[in-house]
This record gives structure tokens, C-alpha cells and sequence, in this order.
């Protein structure tokens, strides 16, 4: 059968579900059919869930429109509308959510659960529809389910009759008017309760518009998020280059720089937030052992540490929220502490996307996949499912489009570095998640099966190497030598030419002597 026949579902509308539909429709693929839940691309990027204030984290420099040196959730959220919108045009399916993928009983490939949704905003459930698909993508990353603790839920909150609004992060965009109502009907009280934040992550940071109004906020965490700042804007070098991921350890050491330095420890940057010696956001996760690490680019006048400084926002340090309280206006910490809030907003993370699967055993999802673009290790052979968006990395544009050439060649049945059999992956799959153990030993690397593909946060360039050499194409294309590489700056624009590469390789594989 020709590779480019069989259909291609790619679940998800979001960046990395972008990008995995635009690189096999270059490749000539017959039918790719974006599904998404949603009615506009984007994934958590939409329009309807962005927010003020709301910038990314990632690796950063690239853009012309960013701000204080970072780009915003409403840059990210035009670029994805103009990407679907040039690229993309009719191969995405709106209103669709996949509640269940298993695999075909009569042969390859899969069959997708569907039910379509109304859309207005009500979103009201319509027919449900099994759909035959040659082959699966799973884009639908991490980051759409709320986590809650249990006894914090707003249906707990709502049991004990608690009077506040209760948000998750995710639900700010959407719902951020809400909570700014609430900001403004308590201006006239002589002594407003304040709006409570829980977590000491980047989502629980982002609400500063209530502090920069003159709402009062309280954030609460156990352990702040480790970050990297500076005062000054760093040289576009320092900040794209690979100078960051050769302090951090990877399983493939390329170079002796890397060698050398693979047990190298890296320090905290506080001084460039001016936070006192005593300030318990020094208390910080370790970033050297843990992803828990936010990069705030250059310090604002307006922003987190700085109206923390100003005494605009209070904190309560080293403590968690365990209930709330039986007046209807408290939030119950575990020590016993009560604290009053108009409203609660987590800044809890997120759960499994997954969750809603019924046969995540079937596609080998609940297992270690593959340490490359996460194929689910008893598929390996199959070259008729993946995913893509489930590696944690600093730089998830680049990393993403460069496994989705991946996933691409997958399915052309390209010659490719792979293991030939499902043992040998789950083999290659233990030996990697004994790493990641080793590796981030304060991270439950597989709290949700969306992150059990692969964690490559500041080593995000040498896992792009692995995917490069899977495919047999060249590495460390920033240039420079073993000594001068750390040096260089990653720029997207080489790899711009994958797929005429992987064209090129391609013919020269069928050209080439068959071996006697």
C-alpha cells in the first residue's frame, strides 16, 4: 500500500497539533483531519483563554512583538489563527471531541470515538460518531483538566457553602471577568477580604491586573517555582544559545564540554528580582533536579516580584490550602490556620487529558513510551500511531516541529534508526524512565500519562538532536565545534529545510546498493 494513503487524526488544535498536520500535508499525505473540541485553533492558546499579563516562559527572542522580552499569550493566540488560516485551510474539523481511541480489531490503524458538540458556548452534547482511521496523532497535551485537591474542588466549595468565586488557572481566560466583578464589589468594603491564590507556580503568579487595580491578594504555596531573570536584557547568545543545556544532563553526551559538565550544579537567580535576603521566595524548588522553573525574561516594574516587594501582594509561605472553611468566607490551611477570601483561585497544575480514555491499556498509553516523539512502545512496529506535545521542553516550538518531521517519516515508513521490536522499545522505555528517575529525582515524572513520552526542559536542543539522528539527518546545527557549539545560537531557521532533506535522503536510500 502506498504510506500516503491511509488517513491521518490528528487529536488536537493546539500548537503542537498544528504543526503534526502542517508537515505530513507537505509531505503529501491524501487526507489529514485535524479534531478538536474547540471552535477556533490554538489549544490552550485560544483567543476565549488567554488573559492580560498572561506571557510564556519558553525559550524567547524570535518574535518581533514581544514585550519586556517575552511574548504574550494574545501573540501566540494570533500566530496559531494566522497559521491555521494560511496552511491549514479545511483540515480542521471544529466541535469534534474524541472521547475514546482504540485500536482497529479488522487490521492497522485505529477507530475514534466522536461526539460532536453545538457551537454555542452551552456547548450542548449532539450525535455521537465511531470514525476508521489509518493512523493517530495525540496532540491534546496536558493542559486543558484542572487539577483540584481533593476537598477543593468549587463543587466542594459549593457543598460547604463557601460565598466566593472559585477558579482554576485554566479557568481565567474564559472566566477572568468573573473574578475581576468580584474584585470590584468588594472596593467599598473598609477592610475586603482578599482574593487567595494557591501554588507557587508561574499560573499562580499571572493575576497581578487584580494587584496593579488595587485588589487585595494573598498567595499561598507550599514551595516557590526556581527562576532565571535579569536585570538587564541578556545578548540573544546567552538566551538561544545551548549554553543552558550543557550544564544540564542528557543521555546522549555529544560533546567533551558536555561531558565534562554533566554533573555541573547551576546557582538560583534572586538579585535580579531585588528580593530581600530573608524573602520566602527564595525558598525555591532546585532548579538543577527539577522542571519547576519559570524564566521571567526581564524583571517589570508591574510584575510578580516587584509588587511583592511594594507589599501589593501578601503571601503566606510553607503552608497549603486543605479545605475551606464552614463560615462561607475562609480558606482552611493544613496547619489549622483560617484565612478570609472573597475568592479562591488555584494555580494547581494540571491532570491527564486522557483521563476520559477507556482504552488507554489497549494503545499502551498507561506504559513508558518511547524517549523519542512518544510512540507508545507495543506500537513501535505498527508506524500507525503517535504523539506529539507530550515532551516537557523549554522550547516546545522548535522540539515540536522537529518531532512531527518525526512522526512524518514514521508513517512514510522512512528508514530510521528504530527498535525493531516492542520488546526492545519497552527495554529502551525502562532504561529512560530509570533516568528520568535518577535525573529528576523531586519531579513525579509519570504524575499524568501525558508526560510519561519524555521530560527535556533545558536539554530540549540535545533531544532534538535524537530525533535529527533517528532520522539521519545532521545535528547541532547551530555550528561551531566540540569547544564553541554551547556558544551558538539555536535559530528555528535551521531547520527550516527538514522536509527537502528528508526528501533528499530519502531518494538517496532508494538509489543506494541493496547489500548482499
Amino acid at each position: 500500500m502506498n504510506p500516503l494513503t491511509p488517513s491521518i487524526a490528528i487529536v488536537g488544535a493546539g500548537v503542537a497539533g498544528l504543526i503534526t498536520a502542517h508537515v505530513p500535508v507537505r509531505d503529501g499525505f491524501r487526507n489529514v483531519q485535524i479534531l478538536t473540541r474547540d471552535v477556533i485553533p490554538g489549544g490552550v492558546w485560544t483567543r476565549d483563554r488567554v488573559y492580560t499579563g498572561l506571557r510564556l516562559k519558553n525559550v524567547h527572542g524570535d518574535s518581533p512583538s514581544e514585550k519586556d522580552g517575552r511574548l504574550t499569550g494574545d501573540d501566540l493566540s494570533a500566530y496559531t489563527d494566522a497559521f491555521a488560516s494560511k496552511f491549514l485551510e479545511g483540515k480542521i474539523e471544529y466541535g469534534v471531541e474524541v472521547r475514546d481511541i482504540r485500536r482497529n480489531p479488522s487490521g492497522a490503524g485505529s477507530l475514534v470515538d466522536l461526539t460532536h458538540r453545538a457551537t454555542s458556548q452551552k456547548e450542548t452534547l449532539l450525535n455521537k460518531e465511531t470514525r476508521e482511521y489509518g493512523r493517530v496523532v495525540m496532540c491534546i497535551g496536558g493542559c486543558n483538566e484542572p487539577n483540584f485537591s481533593d476537598g477543593l474542588s468549587s463543587s466542594d466549595a459549593a457543598a460547604i457553602g463557601f460565598r466566593g468565586l472559585v477558579l482554576h488557572s485554566a479557568d481565567i481566560g474564559p472566566r477572568g471577568k468573573e473574578l475581576l466583578t468580584v474584585a470590584d464589589t468588594t472596593k467599598g468594603e473598609r477592610n475586603p477580604a482578599p482574593v487567595v491564590v494557591a501554588g507557587g507556580g508561574k499560573s499562580a503568579q499571572e493575576y497581578l491586573i487584580l494587584a496593579n487595580q488595587g485588589q487585595k491578594v494573598t498567595i499561598v504555596f507550599s514551595k516557590f517555582d526556581s527562576f532565571t531573570a535579569s536585570s538587564k536584557s541578556m545578548p540573544g547568545w546567552m538566551r538561544k544559545s545551548r549554553l543552558m543545556s550543557v550544564f544540564f544532563p542528557h543521555p546522549v553526551l555529544r560533546t567533551p564540554v558536555e561531558r565534562f559538565l554533566h554533573k555541573t550544579s547551576t546557582g538560583k537567580i534572586h538579585d535580579a528580582m531585588d528580593l530581600p535576603r530573608d524573602s520566602p521566595l527564595r525558598d525555591t524548588s532546585s532548579m538543577y533536579w527539577n522542571i519547576r522553573t519559570n524564566d521571567e525574561g526581564i524583571p517589570r516594574a508591574n510584575g510578580f516580584h516587584a509588587l511583592v516587594n511594594a507589599g501589593k501582594i501578601a503571601f503566606i509561605p510553607r503552608a497549603r490550602a486543605e479545605r475551606f472553611g464552614s463560615d462561607g468566607q475562609s480558606l482552611v490551611l493544613e496547619d489549622g490556620r483560617s484565612i478570609p477570601a472573597s475568592a479562591v483561585v488555584f494555580g494547581t497544575r494540571y491532570k491527564s487529558s486522557w483521563s476520559t480514555f477507556k482504552t488507554l491499556s489497549e494503545l499502551g498509553l498507561t506504559a513508558q513510551t518511547t524517549p523519542r516523539a512518544s510512540v507508545p512502545t507495543k506500537l513501535i512496529a505498527q508506524r500507525d500511531f503517535a504523539i506529539n506535545g507530550a515532551v516537557l521542553s523549554a522550547n516546545f516550538g522548535y522540539t515540536n516541529e522537529v518531532a512531527a518531521h518525526w512522526i512524518s517519516a514514521y508513517f512514510l515508513e522512512d528508514a530510521m534508526r528504530l527498535l525493531a521490536t516492542p520488546a526492545d522499545a519497552r527495554a529502551e522505555a525502562e532504561r529512560a524512565g530509570a533516568w528520568m528517575r535518577a535525573r529528576y529525582p523531586q519531579v513525579p515524572v509519570a504524575r499524568t500519562p501525558n508526560i510519561t513520552g519524555y521530560v527535556a526542559f533545558w536539554n530540549w536542543p540535545q533531544h532534538a538532536d535524537d530525533l535529527l539522528e533517528d532520522m539521519g539527518l545532521w545535528t547541532r546545527r547551530s555550528g561551531g565545534n566540540w569547544l564553541t557549539c554551547p556558544f551558538k545560537v539555536v535559530d528555528p531557521e535551521e531547520i527550516r529545510y527538514l522536509k527537502e532533506e528528508r526528501d533528499a535522503k530519502r531518494a538517496a536510500d532508494v538509489k543506494a546498493p541493496t547489500a548482499v
